[in-house]
């Protein structure tokens, strides 16, 4: 198993900042993250190495499910979010 999230680096949860109360500050003001860059073919953050705690999958389940679930099922849980903000462009599931 890895220890690195699977990212497809569609940029869609960077789209949706103006959604998530600690993104709000990096909302270009069309709820795009302003360190979002288009690469060719994907898109890219410009401040990965830096990037905020709610950003990254791992430190997410460190800080708040590492007691709950293991760190592969928080990942598939995660990929599963993921496709969904790709099919529906939103953060508001059931």
């Amino acid at each position: 198993m890895s220890d690195k999230f699977n990212c497809s680096l569609c940029g869609k949860c960077c789209m949706l900042c103006d959604r998530i109360p600690e993104l709000k500050e990096y909302d270009r003001g069309n709820g795009v993250c302003r360190y979002l860059l288009k690469n060719e073919n994907s898109y890219i953050c410009m401040i990965y190495e830096k990037r905020p705690d709610i950003c990254n999958v791992k430190t997410q389940w460190e800080q708040n499910h590492k007691e709950d679930i293991s760190l592969e099922e928080y990942f598939k849980k995660s990929e599963e979010a993921c496709r969904i903000i790709i099919e529906t462009g939103s953060i508001e599931w059931k």
